[in-house]
């Protein structure tokens, strides 16, 4: 609400205004919030701010680092592949520290190329899109079809996903919230056929 406010002042307002004029017409949306808290914050709550957002970024990082090395030891080592699983815990937490490094070094070398693919909300959305609805159905899937083998619930689930960026590219001037229902409907009525059929 205050950057609204903010941004659209009269008078006495006109070079914030320009700014956001500008600021939106060469996409750079993303520049509005630090832009109002440069200009109107005092130092110290400025680097509070900076030191609040350092935070949370970093909490989200090493939690989805976390979340993917565990699923990595978990649902596809042990599973998979039994035989692998060491022993003892040093050997499962040597395992498991030498996973979080690579998953965290391949984080921070995909994070250097974010920049060349535009604004980073565009592309949180649509890739929340493109695999949101076909995960919503695996758990739909989980809930309601006994019958679904792992294999039809896999193969539906990636379909529909290829089904969802396909048709993201075909129409990219749709807004992202629509290609929900088509990766979740792609996705459980191509499980369904696998149940079906097998």
């Amino acid at each position: 609400m205050s950057l609204k406010k903010y941004y659209s002042g009269s008078g006495s307002r006109q070079l914030q205004q320009d700014y956001m004029t500008s600021i939106v017409e060469n996409g750079l949306q993303d520049q509005a919030l630090p832009t109002f808290v440069r200009l109107k914050f005092p130092p110290g709550v400025v680097g509070l701010l900076v030191a609040a957002l350092m935070a949370a970024t970093m909490s989200s990082i090493d939690s989805g680092i976390h979340s993917v090395t565990t699923a990595i030891v978990v649902d596809f080592r042990d599973r998979l592949f039994p035989k692998l699983r060491p022993a003892t815990d040093a050997g499962e937490m040597r395992i498991a520290r030498i996973i979080l490094v690579i998953v965290g070094a391949l984080a921070v070398g995909l994070a250097c190329f974010v920049g060349e693919l535009g604004d980073v909300f565009a592309v949180a959305k649509k890739t929340t899109a493109a695999f949101g609805g076909p995960l919503l159905a695996v758990f739909i899937v989980g809930l309601f079809m006994p019958r679904a083998t792992w294999l039809g619930v896999l193969l539906g689930t990636f379909a529909g996903a290829a089904i969802t960026v396909w048709q993201m590219d075909a129409h990219s001037d749709w807004f992202s919230l629509w290609f929900w229902p088509i990766g979740f409907f792609s996705a459980i009525g191509l499980v369904c056929d696998f149940v079906i059929c097998w």
